[in-house]
């Protein structure tokens, strides 16, 4: 009976290894495809030739995105593992194959429609899985989807998904199948004791595959700043850890018993030190400054405040400034006040009008659905203009109800708020809504009927997806594209981008000519919203143009007596100011120009006039720091980008590390105080 037991468990035992032998080909398949989508992403998606990288970077890429992957593809054979351990205690090999075959079909479904959006997603966004996810939640999602079935080969991501899905799962089934890796030495082995050891080194595996290694820490997403190329550094985790960390960290964000991880030592004190150089109980004290006296000799009539849809900075510059895309910019911009050294708020609309209108920092989280945000802000752009005797304003071509904008508008203060559906209530306007042709000349007639001074904060969206504006009976005539500049045209609704990008500036200058001529003392300021991500390839861009938007301030007659300025006049190089802004410095700026000495107001800002010395700003689509004539992300110090083509070296002190790391350290602080007054109020206790 013994020997019938004994051959029993062998038995068992054999059957067991066999079923481990599949599981472990499974999970060598998995490997293979993350490290083979990695290696894609690389040599499809990089800012240059594969030539050109540093071989030890790129195999450290490879190597630390090796134990990213580790996880998942631990992770997905836990399942049938366990089943396969079934095997020691009975005849189970038919559920085990069972479930493994599910399991199979079920991550080759799962990860390669992952893979696929992914790869568009970074395409789009330079990075793979960010915060930019949650915009399909808020934002409208039927102009989302429409837009999407328009512009993206949707029936074709569907084929490749389930042909592609089919094609890995009978590739994988066939290798499972052959077996190609045989554990024929440990299926042999009929002692116990053995068998209890390769169990435990079995275990000991699994738990180095769960943890991505056997460091002394598990794998995490910090890991990932390895070298000095932000755009390798971004292909190493995969795309399940970059979803994670992206719910993980606007999870955190949301919690108000949490504060989020950039805290300085996780002490909301210690940020407050940090950034106001002392400790704030009032947010709003600290955030106080008086204005130094106005600049203007008479008091601005109306002031325009454009944020226009992906008006970047790169055309304005050689050798795209030729085009004429930002013809009527350029002119406005050297009639008046031109910073060049400036980025947006955040990296789309929402977060960089949120900014804007509330006077708070992004800070990761959807401002327009905060609870803490439905009361009118110390620092709300509404609440200080109406305090310098101006009505206020608002004008959006599209839905008032798009990401809760006319609510949260309206919260922050502002007199009228004014979407498409008032503009145009009998138009069929498309999903995203009218041109701003349209929006531009209602404001304009709007305007008229005023009998006081009005702030008038109006959003652009023309250079937006779908394209479907007549460019051609608007006048466009494609630009004369050479060697330099024949990157604008590597896709195929190249034209219609470049079309819209022109459609959206001569529109603009058309609205400033007209208003102008009716109310000479007017006052504009023009900037974007953030980085188009369409006027330029990945592989023609650097961060300087992923992230840095216009700021000008024009208007022939009321800026004369700035401009007059021997201070001024020190400042401009080459028609340019160098101080570094981000949207945030749009209200004090403005401030500094038409408010009486003494006139007090809060903000987060600071004047660019000069008046005050400017450290740093914060912002962009990549979250970087500028200096005055530097800019690098956050995620990345190692690169720094230098204007102008200048070695690092001659930047001296203004870059060195303590210098550096100053800067991150006072744009984590600032963030820590923006989140707690989003999401906790004044009281900083």
């Amino acid at each position: 009976m013994q020997n019938i037991d004994n051959l029993h468990c062998m038995s068992n035992w054999k059957n067991f290894i066999t079923q481990l032998e599949k599981d472990l080909t499974f999970w060598i398949g998995s490997l293979l495809y993350f490290f083979s989508y990695r290696l894609f992403l690389i040599l499809s998606l990089a800012d240059k030739d594969l030539s050109e990288f540093n071989v030890k970077e790129l195999l450290d890429v490879l190597y630390i995105g090796l134990r990213f992957d580790l996880v998942p593809s631990t992770i997905i054979i836990m399942l049938p593992l366990i089943f396969s351990l079934a095997c020691l205690f009975g005849k189970n090999s038919l559920l085990a194959n069972k479930v493994r075959l599910k399991t199979l079909w079920l991550a080759v479904l799962l990860t390669l429609f992952l893979s696929l959006v992914n790869f568009f997603f970074f395409k789009e966004y330079k990075e793979q899985f960010n915060y930019w996810i949650f915009g399909i939640i808020y934002d409208d999602q039927i102009a989302i989807l429409k837009t999407i079935w328009q512009d993206s080969p949707v029936i074709w991501f569907f084929i490749i998904w389930i042909t592609g899905s089919w094609g890995l799962v009978w590739i994988i089934k066939k290798l499972i199948l052959l077996r190609p890796i045989r554990l024929t030495l440990i299926q042999d082995l009929n002692n116990k004791y053995l068998q209890g050891i390769f169990l435990l080194v079995l275990c000991v595996l699994l738990i180095g595959g769960l943890r991505g290694g056997y460091r002394n820490r598990p794998i995490q997403i910090k890991d990932i700043e390895k070298t000095q190329d932000s755009f390798l550094n971004k292909t190493i985790p995969n795309f399940y850890k970059a979803l994670e960390n992206t719910i993980k960290i606007y999870r955190r964000n949301s919690d108000l018993n949490r504060l989020p991880s950039w805290t300085p030592n996780n002490d909301i004190r210690q940020a407050s030190q940090i950034f106001f150089g002392k400790y704030c109980p009032k947010i709003d004290k600290c955030l106080e400054k008086t204005a130094n006296g106005a600049l203007l000799k008479s008091k601005p009539q109306h002031i325009f405040l454009l944020i226009m849809e992906s008006y970047d900075l790169w055309s304005f510059f050689p050798p795209y400034n030729e085009l004429g895309l930002t013809a009527n910019g350029q002119e406005l911009a050297k009639k008046g006040l031109f910073w060049t050294n400036f980025t947006s708020a955040g990296g789309g609309t929402m977060p960089t009008v949120s900014s804007i209108i509330s006077g708070v920092p992004q800070v990761g989280l959807q401002f327009a659905y905060q609870k803490n945000m439905q009361l009118p802000q110390p620092t709300s752009i509404a609440e200080i203009f109406k305090a310098l005797g101006y009505k206020t304003k608002f004008y959006y071509g599209g839905y008032l109800s798009w990401q809760n904008v006319g609510r949260f508008v309206t919260s922050q203060g502002f007199d009228e708020v004014i979407g498409a559906n008032t503009i145009a209530p009998d138009f069929p306007f498309g999903d995203w809504g009218i041109p701003d042709k349209d929006l531009f000349n209602y404001v304009a007639a709007d305007t008229i009927k005023e009998t006081k001074p009005t702030l008038n904060v109006i959003l652009s969206l023309s250079y937006h997806r779908p394209f479907k504006i007549d460019i051609w009976q608007e006048g466009f005539v494609p630009p004369k594209l050479n060697a330099e500049t024949q990157s604008l045209n590597d896709s195929k609704d190249a034209l219609a981008v470049l079309g819209h990008f022109w459609y959206s500036d001569k529109v603009l200058g058309e609205f400033v000519r007209k208003v102008e001529g009716k109310f000479k003392n007017s006052l504009f300021i023009i900037t974007g919203d953030h980085w188009s991500r369409k006027g330029l390839t990945q592989k023609y861009s650097n961060i300087y143009q992923q992230n840095a938007v216009p700021l000008i301030i024009y208007g022939s007659r009321v800026l004369k007596s700035v401009l007059s300025l021997p201070a001024f006049k020190k400042q401009f190089k080459n028609g340019e100011l160098r101080a570094p802004g981000d949207s945030l410095d749009i209200v004090p700026t403005v401030v500094e120009l038409i408010a009486p000495k003494g006139f007090r107001y809060h903000t987060y800002g600071n004047n660019l006039f000069g008046l005050s010395k400017k450290l740093f700003a914060t912002g962009g689509t990549s979250e970087v720091i500028l200096g005055k004539d530097f800019m690098f992300e956050v995620d990345n110090p190692n690169y720094i980008y230098v204007r102008d083509g200048k070695p690092l070296e001659s930047l001296g002190e203004a870059v060195n590390k303590q210098n550096l790391e100053r800067l991150i350290q006072l744009h984590f602080a600032r963030k820590a105080i923006a989140w707690w007054q989003t999401m906790r109020g004044n009281e900083l206790n």
